[in-house]
């Protein structure tokens, strides 16, 4: 874990949904790994009191890529560097992604989920192992990586909540077909809670092991605040485990979802 000044290459508003800032930071590029995180200083007074904590998005040579999205004062800030401004980072931070044996491997996002498994992806890749993306957004508009995500040769189904584009309704309802056709030896899958529960709770049903990306606020990155923890269930035992430390990638059979 290093703490460094990552170098603002390019920053790009893609769509209202994501914001992607690509910065030099040799020491963080080099070590991350699919599913862990930085932790990045937004601004100046009380807006840098908290860091952000942002998935790497991808990596390449010594570039660092953050995807995010623009929901207060902090991450406006950081929508808003330009080439040559410096950013205060922390990381790589966490635990991330266990790559597949031998596959075939299916991947499923959503929204914003989608930022660590374009990293994943470009990884599996690296292993020639049979990839499926699912990938759920709410409309057409929120599709633009899926060019990223096609460079790496996978098999991509998509869901709109709109029906602008693919299927009209929720990633989850493209599930049960793909695994049927892609027959997954691990299913990978980042984005919001009830979505996770839903591939969880399906994948189980038919054996099929997960790993999850769970997203909590993460105060400290480090696990000395306890402020992200979730309920853990090992070996029959259950207990709340930081997400930032312990995670953010979990088991899937290990998470207790709420609801």
């Amino acid at each position: 874990m290093k703490v460094i000044n990552g170098k603002v290459i390019s920053c790009e508003i893609l769509t209202k949904d994501f914001t992607k800032i690509v910065l030099e930071a040799p020491e963080i590029a080099g070590a991350a790994r699919p599913g862990q995180f930085v932790h990045v200083n937004c601004g100046q007074g009380v807006y840098s009191l908290m860091r952000r904590p942002i998935s790497v998005h991808y990596v390449y040579a010594d570039k660092l890529v953050l995807l995010f999205q623009i929901k207060g004062e902090g991450t406006k800030w950081l929508g808003g560097r330009r080439p040559g401004d410096l950013v205060d980072l922390m990381g790589p931070l966490g635990h991330g992604f266990s790559l597949p044996q031998k596959g075939p491997a299916l991947l499923v996002a959503g929204g914003i989920g989608v930022a660590p498994l374009c990293f994943l992806a470009k990884e599996i890749q690296k292993k020639q192992v049979p990839l499926t993306v699912l990938f759920g957004a709410r409309d057409q508009e929120s599709l633009c990586l899926l060019a990223d995500i096609e460079k790496t040769g996978a098999k991509i189904k998509v869901a709109t909540e709109d029906g602008s584009a693919g299927r009209r309704g929720l990633v989850t309802q493209l599930l049960e077909e793909a695994i049927h056709e892609a027959k997954p030896e691990i299913i990978y899958c980042c984005g919001p809670e009830p979505m996770l529960k839903a591939v969880v709770t399906f994948s189980g049903n038919m054996g099929i092991e997960t790993q999850v990306s769970l997203e909590e606020r993460m105060a400290c990155g480090i696990g000395a605040c306890r402020g992200c923890v979730a309920m853990i269930k090992r070996n029959g035992i259950s207990g709340y485990e930081n997400v930032c430390s312990s995670g953010p990638v979990f088991r899937g059979s290990e998470v207790v979802f709420h609801g």
